[in-house]
């Protein structure tokens, strides 16, 4: 044994020329003393490098150095008791132990053991991060589920979200785009009070010059407006019937289905327009005393800006009809015999 160097006689740790106990195991330096004077008679161990003098720390058990992920628990006043009373138990004559490698040796407390808890404290932070990270994109999801469909059985206003549906039309076989089907042409008309039936002249051009004439002659006999009917006539027509004799025949009379069975073009531009309707009259206004009669007329229609009065009208106030009607009733002729009792 080196003269000035003293070694703890329990682990072999060397001791501070002054300490009263170990630095490493808490041992008593007067038993150190003891058995070392004991043992030393009888063979000098090997002495060791020399060692870094190290602090004069309190007595206690040596540090256990924890695995990674395990904390290490400090030592508390009844652990230091017992420590101690374990480290003065007599070595019966033992030698000393022969002092370990600074590698070997337990680390003084607090150097070994924070390297463990730092790698435990980021063993559990990069756990904990990875939970959160997993927790929050499940929670995300979920939001977003419940944004995104409604809940059953809510209360309030729950709309249901869904994805808008695209619709294309589909071209057609010939790769242009269809034409939409164009309407078809109208049975009837409605004007000046009168329904007008056209389905059998629905595609004449004309057609709508036609029963335009007709709903202001027939339009005018039903409300009592004889002056808008006698204006559909042409001026020789007038000059025939005049405005008096006219209203005074009609004056009891209504004309109900009036249909346009046909329109023919004459060359010269005028227009023949077969028309049948229901009159219903007084018995003394109607033909042989009817009170319901069926006609069939052929009325011939002029242009209104051809429309002249006769030599024979020239001396009677004539009217050269509506300035909106494009024909005027010039004659009317029978069809067949041209009038039934209903």
């Amino acid at each position: 044994m080196q003269e000035g160097h003293r070694f703890c006689g329990l682990c072999g740790y060397e001791l501070k020329p002054t300490a009263r106990f170990c630095g490493n195991c808490g041992h008593s330096v007067s038993e150190n003393a003891s058995q070392a004077a004991a043992a030393g008679s009888a063979a000098d161990p090997p002495a060791g490098p020399p060692q870094a003098p190290q602090p004069d720390l309190p007595a206690y058990f040596p540090t256990i150095t924890a695995g990674p992920g395990v904390p290490v628990q400090p030592l508390g006043a009844s652990d230091v008791s017992a420590g101690a009373a374990t480290a003065n138990v007599p070595t019966q004559g033992r030698p000393p132990p022969a002092q370990a490698p600074a590698s070997a040796r337990p680390s003084p407390r607090g150097t070994a053991a924070r390297p463990a808890r730092l790698l435990a404290f980021r063993w559990s932070l990069a756990l904990a991060l990875t939970v959160l990270v997993a927790a929050g994109g499940t929670a995300a999801g979920l939001l977003l589920t419940r944004h995104s469909h409604a809940q059953p059985g809510a209360q309030g206003n729950a709309v249901a979200v869904s994805s808008p549906i695209r619709t294309t039309a589909s071209p057609s076989p010939t790769g242009t785009t269809a034409s939409p089907t164009p309407s078809p042409p109208p049975t009837q008309v409605n004007s000046q009070g009168v329904t007008i039936g056209i389905g059998a002249v629905n595609t004449d051009p004309d057609v709508h010059d036609v029963t335009a004439t007709l709903a202001a002659y027939f339009g005018g006999i039903d409300i009592r407006n004889y002056m808008q009917a006698w204006d559909a006539y042409a001026p020789a027509l007038q000059a025939a019937f005049p405005f008096q004799s006219f209203s005074g025949d009609l004056s009891t009379t209504q004309d109900s289905q009036v249909v346009v069975q046909s329109i023919q073009h004459e060359p010269n531009g005028d227009i023949d327009a077969t028309v049948s309707f229901q009159s219903h009259q007084a018995a003394q206004d109607g033909p042989n005393g009817e009170t319901c009669t069926n006609w069939s007329l052929d009325y011939q229609l002029v242009p209104s800006s051809t429309a002249q009065p006769s030599a024979a009208a020239s001396s009677s106030v004539t009217s050269p009809g509506p300035a909106s009607l494009s024909y005027l009733i010039s004659k009317a002729a029978k069809v067949g015999a041209g009038n039934t009792s209903c």
